[in-house]
């Protein structure tokens, strides 16, 4: 045929052959004569010389209809049979991780360490996975949950949530995208996970309590400050996790033979109110649980505990750094390497029920010798070759 030509006309052979009711090739003579005729373009009215009857025109048209449509079999065959774009060739699906933060302009250390562990799992933002960064409000659970469910919504791979309120909040809002939370005091106790070993639904990560570390503040405090009688504890009663914190704390004050007087802190009228208290009280020193609300008052708190005169020991790494006097804490920058590590992780397949939830490893000591020179307090050299970090 003069349209088909080279491996097309022996793939069309090959068809004919299959599919045609009048053979391809024929033996010599007048049916050979009759086949080539029939394949030129006077073929529709019979042989050239007028001797072919109607029945052979007709018997023509048939043979024309149906190499038609084994051609038009052959040509969809060879579409069918091209080389198909692999799955590798293919452009994957960046997954979509939400993190949620105090302030998404001011790319903090934390985030820094969390960039670190993904780019330690085999991610790296910007290239093969994209990080939304969300900014809450900690006095705010409404508009987080909002957030929250916007996040299902957009339908995001993993969601991070640091601290507990956060992450309380956005549990109501999802039980099936995977939630690493990051820095959470009590993650059994306040009903995040069923175990530490076997968290059993879509939340893990990283606590930053371990069972003694409110006794272990408490024996620093007393180190630092040895008449201190009465401790102040200053939390925010809508954050479970410090409630939790708390009943630990006075449970080893107990131990300790120490008095304690917890005070709310909500608003930041709270603490100026707090402050008072503690002066009617005759408290004589402050513990200061780790909330991210207290966190964004830690200028006025630092402030009032310097101008009441009263030795304060804080479960955040930051307030030394804003003038507080020291923190036993945890270190939080581990603990973000960590999250990145547990996101990769999840990407790659892992499911949240089946990874532990981590404890933190290492606690940093840190202390503030100005603040303590103006308090008239006396920081032992050993104590100094303790801390992880001094600030003066």
């Amino acid at each position: 045929m003069s349209f088909v030509g080279g491996r097309s006309e022996s793939l069309l052979g090959a068809v004919r052959t299959a599919f045609d009711p009048y053979p391809t090739s024929m033996p010599s003579g007048r049916g050979a004569s009759l086949v080539t005729a029939r394949e030129t373009s006077s073929g529709l009215r019979g042989v050239a010389n007028g001797s072919c009857a109607e029945g052979d025109e007709r018997e023509g048209a048939i043979v024309i209809k149906t190499r038609f449509a084994a051609i038009f079999f052959a040509m969809t065959l060879g579409i069918c049979l091209m080389p198909q774009a692999s799955d590798a060739q293919r452009p994957r699906k960046i997954p979509r991780v939400a993190f949620f933060t105090f302030d998404c302009t001011d790319k903090t250390t934390t985030w820094q360490a969390f960039e670190n562990g993904l780019r330690e799992g085999g991610y790296k933002i910007g290239q093969n996975i994209a990080v939304d960064c969300r900014s809450f409000s900690p006095e705010r659970d409404d508009l987080v949950r909002e957030i929250a469910r916007n996040l299902v919504r957009e339908n995001v791979d993993v969601i991070v949530t640091p601290g507990t309120q956060v992450t309380l909040a956005v549990k109501q809002e999802t039980n099936s995208i995977p939630i690493v939370m990051v820095a959470v005091g009590d993650p059994v106790g306040v009903g995040l996970v069923a175990s530490l070993a076997r968290p059993g639904g879509n939340i893990t990560g990283l606590s930053n309590m371990m069972p003694d570390v409110a006794g272990k503040r408490l024996e620093i405090l007393k180190e630092i400050a040895p008449d201190a009688t009465r401790i102040a504890i200053l939390f925010n009663p809508a954050n479970a996790g410090n409630v939790l914190d708390v009943k630990a704390t006075e449970a080893a004050a107990r131990a300790m033979g120490l008095t304690t007087h917890s005070l709310e802190v909500r608003a930041p009228s709270d603490s100026v109110d707090a402050f008072s208290s503690m002066t009617r009280e005759r408290d004589n020193a402050l513990f200061v649980s780790s909330d991210p609300l207290i966190s964004r008052y830690q200028q006025q708190i630092v402030a009032l505990a310097a101008e009441n005169k009263i030795p304060a020991i804080y479960a955040h790494s930051n307030f030394p750094k804003v003038g507080g006097l020291m923190a036993y804490a945890t270190d939080l920058e581990s603990l973000f390497v960590r999250a990145g590590s547990y996101v990769a992780e999840i990407l790659k397949g892992a499911k949240p029920a089946d990874m532990p939830v981590e404890q933190p490893h290492k606690f940093r000591l840190i202390i503030n010798l100005k603040t303590a020179k103006a308090l008239g307090l006396k920081i032992p050299e050993s104590f100094l070759l303790r801390a992880d970090e001094v600030v003066e």
